[in-house]
């Protein structure tokens, strides 16, 4: 029924997400870093032990996504540019088809929406 669906958008979220998504992240002139990504954290536990500044924040609390982010992709392949508390540098640029999206963006919904026709999710990271 139409109110189960508006309900249960989470659940429906999970059993459309892909095993992995595939992601190539290209840095200046290197080759290209090859990692194939779930689109899910394994749990929400862990998400809390890496990111415990994003759960109280100004006796404010925040929302903590339990999906991969482009942030989480990015500390995971280029940790020397990229770090869990300072997202970029100032020297560091990052974009997906010409796009600099946000570091909180779900890599699902990027892969989703951006992805090249071989089905890879290219993230371009340029330097200075």
């Amino acid at each position: 029924s139409l109110t189960d669906d508006l309900t249960n958008t989470d659940e429906k979220y999970n059993k459309d997400l892909p095993q992995l998504v595939p992601v190539r992240v290209l840095l200046n002139d290197k080759p290209a870093i090859q990692k194939p990504t779930l689109p899910q954290k394994n749990a929400i536990s862990e998400c809390l032990k890496q990111r415990p500044t994003e759960i109280l924040q100004d006796d404010a609390v925040m929302f903590v996504s339990p999906y991969t982010t482009l942030g989480d992709v990015l500390v995971s392949c280029l940790p020397d540019l990229f770090t869990i508390d300072d997202a970029t540098d100032c020297h560091t640029h990052y974009s997906i088809q010409g796009v600099q999206p946000s570091l909180s963006t779900t890599i699902v919904d990027l892969w989703r929406s951006l992805c090249h026709p071989d089905h890879f999710l290219y993230v371009t990271v340029a330097t200075q």
